[in-house]
């Protein structure tokens, strides 16, 4: 797609509640916008805009693919190309990140993606892993926390707001995009039809039939628990301790909010 005629991306790692997002989005655009989609349609946001010229060109991005790059790969500084358009960075705790990450990479592909097609590593040897791994996460961040702070056309939205006050956030994206058709019940109806039970549900019965989805057990397929603080229950206490550790010394303050330390608060 021309990127001339998108009008706001929203930017995200694998993992921080993009598929939720989408379909949230599009389920409020197409009640809003009378579009007549099929659900197996809701999540291709930036194509709603041919059914309807009000709707505003919203495109979802991994940032260039970044999930399948090395680390010395990512590079320093924010692509030129999201100057000028509406920026939505959508993060989440980046502890949860890596571990649903990690069967992403493992079950999904995304190891062939990487040119990694090897891979067989235990979840423990993953959370400092080259690729999608806490080191990996935590700059990407980096490299966008300098970016958000200098730009006004930017806003940041939290994974852990959307599991808490799913209607006020999607409220947030819908008045950012100018998205001015949707209402307060579009949002409400949206938030309502896309909780992550009935969106497991679908995907399992294969409703979800877009390629974005499918597997044949939980930890293949896209939509697998949608929580908060699994890592606690997955990994070592030392490897939890080291990751901790890292995202405390490297994270930027930008995302000050992930930068506790489960030890000392004694919840470990």
């Amino acid at each position: 797609m021309n990127e001339a005629i998108i009008d706001a991306f929203v930017v995200s790692y694998p993992k921080c509640g993009r598929t939720w997002l989408r379909m949230m989005l599009g389920t409020s655009i197409n009640e809003a916008y009378q579009l007549g989609l099929r659900v197996e349609e809701l999540t291709e946001i930036r194509s709603m805009t041919k059914k309807h010229p009000d709707v505003p060109v919203i495109r979802f991005t991994h940032d260039n693919r970044a999930h399948t790059k090395t680390f010395d790969e990512l590079g320093q500084k924010v692509a030129n190309r999201y100057s000028n358009i509406l920026v939505i960075l959508l993060v989440r705790d980046p502890r949860d990140v890596v571990i649903s990450y990690y069967y992403q990479y493992k079950f999904r592909g995304d190891k062939y993606a990487a040119r990694d097609d090897g891979f067989d590593k235990s979840l423990d040897d993953f959370m400092f892993y080259d690729i999608g791994g806490i080191r990996h996460i935590v700059h990407f961040y980096n490299r966008w926390s300098d970016w958000v702070s200098k730009k006004s056309n930017c806003t940041v939205i939290r994974f852990e707001e959307m599991l808490t006050r799913p209607n006020e956030v999607l409220q947030e994206v819908v008045e950012f995009t100018g998205l001015n058709k949707v209402t307060i019940d579009n949002i409400e109806h949206a938030v309502e039809m896309c909780k992550y039970e009935r969106l497991k549900k679908l995907e399992k019965r294969g409703v979800l039939n877009s390629k974005r989805y499918g597997g044949k057990n939980e930890n293949e397929r896209k939509v697998r628990k949608g929580g908060a603080s699994d890592w606690k229950s997955k990994l070592s206490r030392d490897t939890a301790r080291n990751v901790e550790q890292y995202i405390c010394s490297k994270l930027s303050d930008k995302f000050s909010f992930y930068k506790y330390n489960s030890f000392n608060e004694g919840t470990l």
